[in-house]
């Protein structure tokens, strides 16, 4: 009894002191956390309002890939971001500006969603651009800086990779809010790639550079630095595929799913085990048995062996949810 509590404690003190210095002070994350849990209060009357009024003007409410994104804009990415660890040396001053700009351009954009296809929807889905633009700023401050050390380079390159990127989802996002085809693809297409670029430039880029942290084995370690490595490689290419090269696109995903299912099963083994609370382990669990069934899926879409409907209501979901 005693011993036993007293190994918990111990572990669980290791924890917090073994955790990296984060990149949001904690009244940032407070604010931050606030925001979205306002947002997931609002997501959770949109499911309410869309079951009993399914195809009226809430969007987010009828369409799961809207209502997925609603949650990633509003709430999934600020709290990826404020999770995500400080860089060596002073901080830039653009971190002060981090929560406030995070914590309103977010709720706006996730109000996007629900205003719909117009000007509305596209001015707030502006709005979450211009948040996203200050990130970026701040990431590629992140990625000069990893250029110029060799400890924890792998690290700093997948936050700035992660804040970097985000951009590419909101633009996405603005055209899917303006009505916007680009190249001939369709409005779900459209959407469907600025869910991509959301959820995994901040939602699996902030596991992956967490992970290897919380390893003990060396080679874990290592497995989980190479499956970051891989993503921030996968996530450009993927963008370019989009752009019309096919052969891009092929490399990309499939570098994308080898780099998601070793991280999966490695965190499942060698990181898993190393957590003391039991809701951590039940989420971290099933966000590694996810994507087991999702990557598959996007390895076949691009080989056309499915079709689009599978990705959106499967492959999609598993990944948002």
């Amino acid at each position: 009894g005693v011993r036993r509590q007293g190994h918990r404690v111990a572990r669980a003190v290791d924890e917090v002191v073994s955790a990296p210095a984060l990149l949001v002070h904690a009244s940032g994350r407070r604010t931050i956390q606030l925001a979205s849990a306002l947002v997931a209060v609002a997501w959770l009357l949109v499911l309410v309002l869309g079951a009993l009024a399914p195809g009226a003007w809430l969007e987010a409410g009828d369409d799961p890939i809207s209502t997925a994104l609603f949650l990633g804009v509003g709430a999934l990415v600020p709290l990826g971001v404020s999770l995500l660890p400080a860089g060596p040396g002073p901080a830039s001053a653009l971190v002060a500006v981090v929560p406030p700009v995070l914590a309103v351009t977010s709720v706006v954009g996730a109000a996007s969603l629900v205003l719909g296809v117009g000007p509305a929807g596209g001015a707030a889905a502006c709005v979450w651009m211009m948040g996203t633009i200050v990130l970026a700023l701040l990431g590629a401050g992140r990625i000069i800086r990893a250029l110029t050390v060799r400890e924890g380079r792998a690290v700093e390159l997948g936050v700035g990779a992660a804040l970097a990127s985000l951009p590419v989802g909101a633009v996405w996002l603005v055209m899917s809010r303006l009505g916007v085809d680009p190249m001939g693809v369709s409005s779900l297409i459209v959407l469907c790639t600025a869910g991509h670029f959301h959820f995994t430039s901040v939602g699996l880029v902030t596991l992956m550079v967490l992970a290897p942290g919380r390893a003990r084995s060396p080679r874990a370690r290592a497995a989980l630095t190479v499956a970051l490595a891989s993503t921030i490689a996968a996530i450009p290419l993927i963008a370019a595929g989009w752009s019309g090269v096919p052969v891009v696109m092929h490399v990309g995903v499939w570098l994308l799913a080898a780099a998601v299912l070793a991280y999966a099963v490695t965190t499942l083994v060698a990181v898993l085990p190393t957590l003391t609370m039991r809701a951590s382990k039940v989420a971290l669990g099933l966000s590694c048995l996810a994507p087991l069934g999702s990557m598959p899926l996007a390895v076949l879409y691009v080989q056309q062996g499915i079709d689009i409907d599978v990705m959106v209501h499967v492959h999609g979901l598993l990944n948002a949810y």
